[in-house]
């Protein structure tokens, strides 16, 4: 997974995700259901902007590890995973209702964290050697219009690549 652009910048907004059905019933036994749910989830992703990386459905929840773009926000991305495919399936499948209240699918919560590369050895060498040269070479200098502080580039304070 490379950086991508913005309108403004380089990122990376990956997440893992996990939705669970409520009550956890096993509703993706049925091998029909689960192929539509991850159709229905790939269309979603689609439509909205969102890259699907990998994807797994087990017979009580499902992993996606999701990448969005940097003005999506995770809950709205859950949000649209979850409503969108609740209503097509409860459309395509009358008997899910059965198991589940009518509109009520997906369990209320959510899980999601945020997927990097940047590691904890990374961070420990990047950290340390942020305040102390700064502090020597006389950063952070202020902006003489502003109350802005002048920072080095980013790219510029990242360890040697080996």
């Amino acid at each position: 997974m490379a950086l991508e652009p913005s309108s403004h910048g380089y990122g990376q907004c990956a997440y893992h995700i996990v939705l669970v059905p409520r009550y956890r019933h096993k509703i993706f036994l049925d091998a029909a259901l689960k192929k539509r749910c991850e159709a229905l989830l790939m269309e979603i992703s689609a439509r909205e902007g969102f890259k699907v990386h990998e994807l797994q459905i087990a017979p009580d929840h499902i992993h996606i590890f999701l990448g969005l773009k940097p003005d999506h926000s995770v809950s709205l991305a859950i949000r649209e995973l979850k409503c969108n495919t609740a209503k097509a399936l409860f459309r395509e499948f009358p008997a899910l209702k059965r198991n589940c209240r009518p509109g009520h699918l997906w369990s209320s919560g959510k899980f999601y964290r945020s997927i990097g590369q940047v590691t904890a050895e990374t961070i420990q060498h990047y950290m340390p050697r942020q305040v102390e040269p700064r502090l020597a070479r006389g950063y952070p200098k202020r902006n003489s219009r502003s109350k802005l502080f002048i920072l080095p580039h980013p790219r510029r304070m990242l360890p040697p690549q080996p």
